[in-house]
């Protein structure tokens, strides 16, 4: 992955903190946003290439290789956030609980349950069902011979965006948590998978034109500018959305150019903010992003309960800051710990698992019977 992708997926790691701490200020659906878009870009950097042919082998060894890398920290912050639910008394029912374990709880409406145990998991259950269809959309790109159109990137992203405004207006301010509206623009995989695949389509682009653009523009200053602007506009989106009065397009689409013009400029790593953010910390703090994401609001929850410390809302204090800013140094202790000592093993461990059952699988070519028809003949 781009370095200074990495840092700023760090960076929204500590917007969704601060909004978990219930901040008055709305970090959580420009930061989601963000997320989404980046998982489709820097997607499609690494598999644009693959899926000539769409056999089931590759296909089924890609998701296990992705979904070995999260399912095993899904599945510890889960059973860490049992406590917590049994401590505040959280009403859950049983299909709540296999929906969490496997990953299906946004696929249907289910209210307040899909913030049960580790809220931030629903994230995870739509990146999942991407992942599975990220093979197949590449592959329909290639069949079609789109990806060496330029025009057709464009058009299916304007129409992906065209379509969450028409979504948000349909919607309207019928959008009250945990109501229909609210669950279809915000939770829901069927409207977040146009973020994902706007992210998707603008990684195939930059793959396309950034060898062409960058010897053009490789100015340090022009990029630092370029940096600047971009960050300013994401902040100034975030703090300006009131100038937007549907409240489902303030949940997701209204942030979508703003999340794509950071994620483009910093992708050229050209600026001096680039080059700051290449330095071997910052991009060591990247790399803790998803441990962070999966323990964040476990470790908030355990500290409101069990250390009595004020941890929500605004500093009203000093203390209440400081708590934490000490917070978090602490989860980015306990994630480092997780990345080196359960990450990589239990991600070994479920892989060899998941290809063992896969074997008995017969391989074949989902695109068509090619392989089957050669045998037979």
């Amino acid at each position: 992955m781009i370095n200074t992708l990495t840092v700023l997926r760090f960076l929204a790691i500590i917007l969704i903190y601060i909004h978990h701490l219930d901040s008055p200020v709305g970090f959580g659906p420009p930061a989601v946003t963000f997320f989404f878009i980046l998982s489709g870009f820097v997607l499609a950097l690494g598999d644009q290439r693959k899926f000539v042919e769409l056999d089931s082998l590759p296909v089924r060894d890609n998701f296990i290789k992705r979904l070995s890398k999260i399912y095993p920290l899904h599945l510890l912050t889960f059973l860490l956030s049992l406590p917590v639910m049994i401590i505040t008394g959280f009403q859950t029912n049983i299909f709540s609980v296999l929906a969490n374990i496997f990953l299906l709880q946004t696929t249907i409406n289910i209210g307040i349950q899909v913030f049960a145990f580790n809220g931030v998991s629903w994230f995870i259950a739509d990146i999942v069902i991407f992942y599975l269809l990220t093979p197949f959309i590449l592959h329909i790109f290639r069949k079609n011979n789109l990806l060496n159109r330029t025009s057709s990137y464009f058009f299916f992203a304007i129409t992906a965006f065209a379509g969450q405004i028409l979504l948000g207006q349909l919607v309207g301010n019928d959008t009250p948590g945990y109501s229909f509206g609210w669950w279809l623009i915000y939770i829901s995989p069927y409207a977040r998978f146009l973020d994902f695949f706007i992210g998707l389509l603008f990684g195939m682009i930059f793959m396309r034109f950034s060898e062409i653009i960058k010897p053009r523009l490789a100015n340090r200053l022009v990029f630092t500018l370029l940096e600047i602007g971009s960050l300013f506009l994401f902040g100034w989106s975030i703090f300006h959305f009131v100038f937007f009065r549907i409240s489902s397009l303030r949940m997701g689409p209204y942030y979508v150019p703003f999340s794509l013009f950071v994620i483009l400029v910093f992708a050229f790593q050209t600026g001096y903010i680039s080059k700051l953010f290449n330095t071997r910390l910052l991009v060591y703090f990247g790399n803790l992003s998803m441990p962070i994401f999966f323990i964040h609001q476990v470790a908030i929850s355990w500290t409101a309960i069990f250390f009595a410390t004020p941890i929500y809302g605004s500093p009203a204090n000093f203390n209440q800051g400081a708590s934490q800013v000490i917070l978090f140094v602490v989860i980015m202790c306990i994630s480092d710990v997780i990345a080196r000592y359960f990450v990589e093993p239990a991600q070994n461990i479920m892989t060899n698992s998941m290809n063992r059952i896969a074997s008995i699988w017969r391989p074949m070519t989902i695109s068509g019977t090619k392989k089957d028809k050669q045998l037979s003949d």
